[in-house]
């Protein structure tokens, strides 16, 4: 057994071709571009496991099937081909790289196409293991490893030049008077995942048909974080149209925007707390109060983007009878006040901040009434 620790770990600094690459895979995917990333750490510490071979494997096959995934639509539209996606075996596997190949018009004969064909054979074997036997040798990935990057690189430039095919896939999604399990298939792997591609489907897209199979697949799961930038110290809350389109689901399906809600993952994000809220709003108070445990963690940490949303929330409820809830969570966001105003008063004076550029009215509830009346913080 090989001696791990006579191999420090090396810091690894991606290369010109490998942060084009993961540049390029970031319009594909965040999964896409994590699988190059880690192949990359791992081949630039390649002694650190004994089973690097057998990993990278791993990361490059899937990596392959994405982009074969993503380039169907390409075939389809280019050559009018037949599609071959549940294509399992290898030689069918082959077949769809040539119709890709011939879209592209990238040679079978070019570096590119060779490499491509030779790792629909190569990337199976070095996935699996060799019955009870050491871990594959480094020499067995080395070739493949910079022919996958040559061919990544192409085929990223490629797929900026023909991004227009995804917009017309998009166009016929949007169409469907009543989707199915195929176009919740086609949207989520054969369509990149990128804010350009999910803001002009989720902007566009008004059929609450559409809830249900989309929830089930995940699309609402994970709203984005924010964006930090340590070096000026600046934090970015970046917009999430799958969020506007639940805001404007809220009326049409309120128990079930409710629903999805409650299965999101929390977030710190701004921009998502406003839309999210902007559902709320838009849902019968009587649903809209199942979801007061969310609320009260954005009134927590009030942005100035939901300064006048959880007001008008409390008014809702309040007026809605739901007075238990309206009072807790003005009691939330008075105390957030109450904190701040104690500890900060005169610094946020000085800087103009929120809390003292604006005022903002909380309605005052009375228990046992729907009586809404508002007083200045």
């Amino acid at each position: 057994m090989q001696n791990q620790s006579s191999h420090p770990i090396q810091f690894w600094s991606a290369d010109s071709r490998q942060r084009r690459i993961i540049e390029g895979l970031q319009l594909v995917g965040p999964g896409p571009a994590a699988f190059f990333r880690d192949a990359c750490s791992l081949m630039a510490n390649p002694h650190q496991l004994e089973n690097t071979v057998l990993l990278v494997g791993h990361l490059l096959r899937e990596l392959e099937s994405a982009l074969r995934h993503i380039f169907r639509p390409v075939t389809t539209r280019g050559a009018g081909g037949t599609r071959e996606s549940e294509c399992q075996e290898q030689q069918k596997q082959k077949e769809e790289i040539r119709a890709i190949l011939r879209c592209l018009d990238i040679s079978e004969r070019s570096r590119e196409g060779i490499a491509w064909l030779k790792l629909a054979t190569n990337l199976h074997r070095l996935a699996h293991r060799k019955g009870l036997d050491a871990p594959r040798s480094l020499e067995d990935i080395s070739e493949i490893w910079d022919q996958s990057q040559a061919l990544l690189d192409v085929l990223i430039q490629s797929l900026r030049t023909r991004f227009l095919d995804w917009i017309h896939v998009l166009d016929e999604l949007l169409k469907k008077p009543s989707p199915n399990n195929n176009d919740l298939k086609r949207i989520a792997q054969e369509v990149p995942n990128n804010t350009v591609t999910r803001q002009y489907f989720f902007d566009r897209l008004e059929d609450p048909k559409w809830l249900n199979r989309l929830r089930k697949k995940g699309f609402f799961k994970q709203p984005p974080p924010p964006v930090f930038n340590e070096k000026e110290g600046t934090k970015w809350f970046p917009p999430w149209a799958e969020g506007r389109y639940l805001a404007r689901m809220a009326q049409h399906k309120p128990e079930l925007v409710a629903k999805i809600i409650l299965e999101m993952d929390d977030t710190d994000n701004a921009a998502v707390q406003a839309d999210l809220l902007d559902a709320m709003l838009a849902m019968p108070p009587e649903i809209s109060v199942k979801l007061i445990d969310k609320a009260k963690r954005y009134a927590e940490r009030p942005f100035l983007q939901l300064v006048d949303k959880l007001p008008q929330l409390i008014e809702c409820w309040g007026k809605g009878g739901q007075t238990d809830e309206a009072l807790n969570l003005a009691r939330v966001l008075l105390d957030v006040h109450s904190e701040r105003t104690s500890v900060e008063t005169e610094e946020m004076r000085s800087s103009g901040s929120l809390w003292s550029r604006k005022r903002a009215s909380v309605p005052e509830v009375t228990r046992g009434s729907s009586r809404i009346t508002t007083r200045n913080w």
